[in-house]
């Protein structure tokens, strides 16, 4: 018997709401995970929060909004990943270091974030990760705010630490709130969400969240992909302008406005003529650290070093090479370039964008993946794209299969 429209509207009714109610706590528990981190709560809080996750994902499972065969098949392939990371973390009890504890929390943290992830990522409605962002993006930017307005004398070497936290690291949350920002259609919403997140990357210096911020901008602002005749007009015409107007207000003026703007950006932001640049922040003998990494890398290129012993190598590419070995520097980069090509097989340049963003960060930040909230929603990013190969792959083979029995009646 076929289901009338009325029973279908219901359904999609029902659906639309767990999928709001989801979204919503996905955003609260993430929100929640960056309030409790910056407040220097303690790292049992903040594990219960991220655990938490559990809790969408089991209303997730129970109203059925995902596809199991497609869960399966993308945490599947995170295998790829995780099985050489087992070894490195296997390697650590070996070994017998001090700090199997840690270790044992971070490796459980990361087989959670991608089961949650690719749970999220099997989703039957694409609205799942935009509705999250928006929410996030709503509920994060009173705390920037807040903090923003309370720590403006938190200033060491002339670099801001909010809270005295990290710059690099409130670099990264800005960076998350400029990504939330392009899930709003609403031009307004989307200039003030993203002009608190640079605000928090430019005063922190974080360098690499202001690079990350550019693959973001021109792949998900919608002003340059996808790219069309009219927009490579529109932005040759908006140069020219901008060129000949500095040009003109230059020369009538006598005000070098070019030199003024490089100035500002090598002296105020970048601090790049500072003598005391990167004291006390982490940034003096990063070469060093990244030499010995290398070499301990070359002492153990299979297996790696040990699971989370390189915390202070400020680069998450060579901190997987030297924690877990070659093998699982392979499955990291075979796990993007599979997110890159789903997202490239359907079009989706929003989220394609925020993956080589996080790609151009991991250059910076020293750890691959975390339990933050900016690290969450690219685990989340991360596998829809993944699980976007294999609904391609289904939504073909239906095709197919239809092509195919119509050849076939007569």
């Amino acid at each position: 018997m076929s289901s009338s429209p009325d029973n279908n509207y219901t359904e999609n009714s029902v659906e639309i709401r767990c999928l709001n109610i989801i979204s919503f706590l996905i955003a609260v528990i993430l929100v929640l995970r960056f309030f409790t981190a910056f407040k220097s709560y303690s790292d049992i809080i903040q594990e219960i929060i991220f655990l938490s996750l559990v809790i969408p994902a089991f209303i997730f499972i129970l109203n059925g909004l995902g596809d199991i065969k497609l869960f399966l098949k993308s945490f599947f392939v995170t295998f790829i990943y995780i099985i050489p990371v087992t070894f490195s973390f296997i390697f650590i009890f070996i070994k017998g270091n001090a700090n199997q504890f840690f270790a044992t929390i971070t490796f459980c943290n990361v087989i959670v974030m991608f089961v949650l992830a690719s749970l999220f990522a099997s989703s039957n409605h694409n609205e799942l990760l935009p509705k999250t962002m928006r929410t996030i993006a709503l509920l994060a930017t009173p705390l920037f705010i807040y903090v923003a307005l309370t720590q403006q004398n938190a200033y060491v070497w002339g670099r801001w630490e909010p809270v005295g936290g990290h710059p690099n690291w409130w670099g990264m949350m800005g960076l998350g709130l400029a990504w939330c920002s392009f899930a709003w259609k609403n031009i307004f919403l989307r200039i003030f969400f993203m002009g608190v997140g640079l605000y928090f990357m430019f005063l922190t210096q974080s360098r690499g969240s202001m690079v990350a911020f550019l693959p973001a901008f021109l792949f998900c602002s919608g002003y340059f992909f996808p790219f069309t005749r009219r927009k490579a007009l529109i932005l040759l015409i908006v140069a020219l302008v901008g060129i000949v107007a500095i040009l003109a207000l230059s020369y009538a003026t006598s005000y070098d406005i070019l030199g003024k703007l490089y100035h500002f950006f090598a002296n105020d932001v970048l601090k790049i003529n500072d003598p005391n640049r990167g004291l006390g922040s982490g940034m003096t003998g990063r070469v060093s650290v990244y030499a010995t990494s290398w070499q301990a890398f070359l002492g153990s290129p299979f297996f790696g070093a040990g699971y989370s012993e390189f915390a202070s190598v400020h680069n998450g590419f060579l901190i997987i090479l030297v924690e877990s070995g070659i093998f699982a520097f392979l499955g990291l980069i075979s796990l993007f370039s599979l997110s890159i090509k789903g997202f490239v097989k359907s079009c989706n340049w929003q989220e394609l964008g925020l993956i080589l963003s996080y790609m151009v960060l991991l250059l910076t930040f020293p750890r691959t993946f975390n339990i933050n909230m900016v690290s969450l929603l690219f685990m989340m990013i991360l596998m829809k794209g993944i699980a976007l190969n294999f609904a391609n792959n289904q939504s073909e083979n239906r095709n197919s299969t239809i092509f195919l029995e119509q050849k076939i009646s007569p």
